[in-house]
């Protein structure tokens, strides 16, 4: 049945599909195209027997102006780009015949406007000899009768005339030959002339050769330009269109007689497909009468197993909230322990310690520091999986970003003496909306990885930018490596859950393989894609991009271009990288200074032994043959160089044997060098402004060093664990803050009535009053405490529970475990913020 049904469409088709084309054919040529086809040849031939006419009516000196040829050319020239292009186009006729005739008469046409063009020029000419040689004969006339010894030339300007004018009436070559006969006699008399017959003979003489001259070539002009068989090809053009003419209309009398034989097909097909369908609609309704039976049995079995499904959700919902209270749990609990660790380990470290002790103190925070990162990295792949990763959508600088992810791998790249290199496209905006925290995770994890898989060479970082629409653009990133690279056969599972390169247990590098999973999911939920480029043995490179928008804020100042304090200042640049020494000569060049550079220190004497002047050197520390502290000894010997200020560039800084160096330099910046860092120590040694002017400069790297109060900072720590007491304390009184400890929320409320704080720290999960309660008691509104920076300081790190750290009242969040660098910024961002704006209040009553 199925096959007969399609099988009877298909012919049903087929039949409609030719009656439709045949349909298409039928209509022939268009009635009024072909009245104004031939309405446009007609006037084609007018208008050329018009221009034929007009040539030989200005020949006659009958017709005085040009206007008619232009006129009728342009016309002609209108009516042919109608017939080609325009709206009566012959291109319709599919007759490349009829084609060939237009483009015939048209070169045809052509031919005759360049003879008309010729004659135009030389007929103009004649007619002005013709109009003044007249009355350049009576003048000469007249002084001929004043000078009685004038006879023959009177007798032969006479002559002159006569002749001239018998030739402009009748062309002959007879009295062609007399004019110039009299012509060459008149020049013979002009030398015996006085001066005041000589000028009007010369005149007479001159315009009688022109009209000797130019007739004969108007006459021939005129005559080629009748002789042009424009009128033969227009008939050749209008036989060939009513014969194209014709042939559309035949095919179309024939396709109207086969659309009536397919009409009459397809109806008589129509009803034999009608009593076919009446025959099977009648042995359907008996095959339905015992389907409906059988469809109320299946919707019976359809019920009992949707219960079922219900049922099994339940379960999983079930489940998935215990998985979710789970890692929560997980989370809470193993940080608590790991903050002690990693805290202690940090305080460890800043104590005296001998080589060995040291040694096992850095081991400790590695290890602790690699198993926070894949505590992290199954908590973020959890998140994403359930699909509770939200991301945050505030400005921030992404030049900022891009420099904290850098810092963060800056030592371990250092260990292995490779070069960090970063640059960012001018263009990129100073600051985007979007989540900063895990823009700086992707980041850290693609550098984690190109330092893991690099032993020699550098590390470079790209940041540019492409508009996609006036609100919002793509930021493309790039991050290079010259490691071991990626086999190609193992590209295609780079980016899978749970996969690496190298999965056997004797691999040479660990890891999860959770990390480029998650930045793969991360770069997705930021609306971009993450690709990688990588040949064994070459290195790797990951592209990814992200769609975001520019965020309103003020332009930095060492983003703003040429820098009047430093033009034409000349710097001389020493580096044996490549990209470092082209980074840094385009940011100083974009200030408006002038660089030169070397890729070895002896390459930078030769530099300076040749006399050049310069008013700054920057300098790396590791260079093959001579280091930046031997160059630097070296340039001091050399007596124009005895001032030059030097700045050094070091990934590790001065080692104890170049210790004694450090007096040579005026300045030691750490790799990767930051552009604002940068731009403040160059200001610095080399503006001639104001102080107030260089602490603009260095406004830009203020935000980066910790700030002290005139006093010591007096912090709450709320936190019923013992050793995180110790551990928080401890970090606390390092930086500089006088630190008090509450075991839980009610203490803590009790100790705000009897001493003034300047922050709180509070932890989340306590006995007796959890940091949630306490916070909502300490912000109510008899408490007196609205405006203390409360910090949330907890072991809870999933998705949300910043959220329910704000909604309580808190005015931020650190997850544990805390590292000092973190605590220290926070606790200075919030202290700063607060006595920004100090003001009395009344003693708090909490009841």
């Amino acid at each position: 049945m199925k096959h007969f049904s399609m099988r009877h469409i298909a012919v049903w088709g087929a039949l409609f599909l030719g009656l439709t084309f045949c349909y298409g054919q039928t209509r022939g040529a268009d009635p009024e195209k072909h009245y104004a086809i031939t309405g446009s040849l007609r006037s084609l031939k007018h208008l050329d027997a018009v221009l034929s006419q007009a040539v030989v009516t200005m020949r006659l000196g009958l017709l005085t102006t040009h206007d008619i040829y232009t006129e009728n050319l342009e016309d002609m020239a209108q009516t042919i780009y109608e017939l080609r292009d325009g709206d009566l186009s012959l291109k319709s006729y599919g007759d490349a015949a009829l084609l060939d005739h237009l483009n015939i008469f048209e070169a045809t046409l052509n031919q005759k406007q360049d003879i008309l063009t010729e004659f135009s020029s030389e007929n103009a000419t004649l007619n002005n000899s013709l109009a003044i040689f007249p009355r350049t004969v009576l003048q000469l006339k007249g002084l001929i009768e004043t000078h009685s010894k004038s006879k023959s030339l009177a007798a032969l300007s006479n002559s002159i005339a006569e002749h001239t004018l018998m030739y402009t009436l009748a062309t002959s070559k007879e009295v062609q030959a007399l004019v110039r006969r009299d012509i060459e006699a008149m020049r013979l008399l002009v030398p015996t002339l006085d001066e005041e017959l000589e000028f009007p003979v010369k005149v007479m003489l001159g315009h009688a050769k022109i009209i000797v001259d130019q007739k004969s070539a108007v006459d021939r002009l005129v005559s080629d330009f009748l002789g042009v068989p424009t009128q033969e090809r227009l008939e050749s053009l209008s036989q060939s269109y009513a014969q194209a003419h014709e042939r559309i209309n035949d095919k179309a009398q024939v396709f109207r007689l086969l659309l009536y034989v397919l009409a009459l097909l397809l109806i008589l097909y129509t009803a034999y497909i009608l009593v076919r369908l009446r025959n099977t609609a009648l042995a359907l309704d008996k095959v339905n009468a015992g389907l409906e039976l059988r469809v109320e049995e299946r919707t019976q079995q359809l019920t009992e197993a949707n219960k079922d499904l219900e049922e099994a959700k339940q379960v999983a919902e079930e489940a998935t909230r215990a998985k979710s209270s789970f890692l929560a749990n997980m989370s809470h609990e193993i940080r608590t322990p790991m903050n002690a660790v990693i805290g202690m380990t940090e305080l460890l470290l800043q104590s005296k310690l001998d080589h060995e002790q040291r040694d096992f103190a850095e081991t400790i925070q590695t290890s602790s520091d690699s198993l926070l990162t894949l505590i992290n990295d199954i908590l973020d792949f959890s998140k994403i999986e359930a699909g509770k990763m939200d991301l945050e959508e505030r400005p921030f600088d992404v030049r900022d970003c891009v420099e904290s992810a850098l810092d963060v791998v800056a030592t371990s790249a250092a260990k292995k003496n490779l070069d960090l290199i970063y640059e960012v496209d001018p263009q990129v905006p100073p600051a985007i909306v979007g989540d900063i925290t895990r823009l700086r995770q992707i980041l850290i994890n693609l550098l984690s990885n190109a330092v893991k898989f690099t032993s020699e060479g550098e590390i470079t970082v790209t940041l540019g930018m492409k508009a996609v629409a006036k609100d919002s653009c793509e930021l493309h990133f790039a991050v290079r490596d010259s490691g071991i690279g990626i086999p190609q056969d193992k590209l295609s599972k780079l980016f899978e859950s749970f996969s690496q390169v190298d999965a056997s247990t004797t691999r040479q590098y660990g890891g999860t393989g959770l990390g480029l999973a998650i930045c793969k999911r991360l770069v997705a939920l930021m609306g971009g894609s993450i690709t990688v480029e990588s040949s064994e043995g070459k290195g790797s490179s990951f592209l990814f991009f992200i769609k975001t928008q520019a965020a309103t804020s003020e332009q930095r100042v060492y983003l703003q271009g040429n820098q009047p304090a430093l033009m034409g200042k000349r710097v001389l640049i020493v580096d044996d990288n490549e990209s470092n020494r082209l980074i840094l000569s385009k940011q100083v060049e974009s200030w408006g200074m002038v660089s030169e550079t070397a890729e070895l220190g002896k390459v930078a004497l030769q530099v300076l032994q040749s006399g050049k002047a310069f008013d700054l050197a920057i300098l790396d520390m590791q260079m093959p043959e001579m280091d930046g502290a031997t160059l630097a000894s070296m340039i001091k010997k050399i007596p124009s160089a005895k001032r030059l200020p030097l700045i050094l560039l070091s990934s590790i800084g001065l080692t104890q044997e170049h210790a004694e160096s450090k007096k040579l330099f005026s300045a030691l910046l750490m790799k990767p060098t930051k552009i604002a860092r940068l731009y403040s120590t160059v200001m610095g040694l080399l503006s001639e402004g104001s102080s107030q002017d260089k602490d603009v400069a260095l406004q830009e790297v203020a935000g980066q060093q910790i700030q002290k109060l005139g006093r010591s900072a007096n912090v709450l720590m709320v936190e019923d664990n013992v050793i995180n007491q110790k551990v928080g304390k401890r970090m606390l009184e390092k930086i500089g803050c006088a630190v008090e400890i509450a075991n839980n929320g009610a203490e803590a409320i009790e100790k705000l009535r009897a001493t003034t704080f300047d922050v709180v720290l509070m932890d989340c999960q306590m006995p007796v009053m959890d940091g949630y309660e306490a916070t909502r008691k300490i912000r109510s509104e008899d408490s007196g405490f609205k405006h203390i920076p409360i910090i949330a300081m907890t072991a809870h790190a999933m998705e949300g529970d910043r959220e329910i750290c704000l909604k309580a009242g808190m005015s931020d969040y650190i997850s544990k475990p805390v590292e000092m660098k973190r605590l220290a910024k926070m606790v200075n961002k919030w202290i700063f913020a607060q006595s920004s704006n100090v003001t009395e209040e009344p003693k708090p009553n909490l009841n």
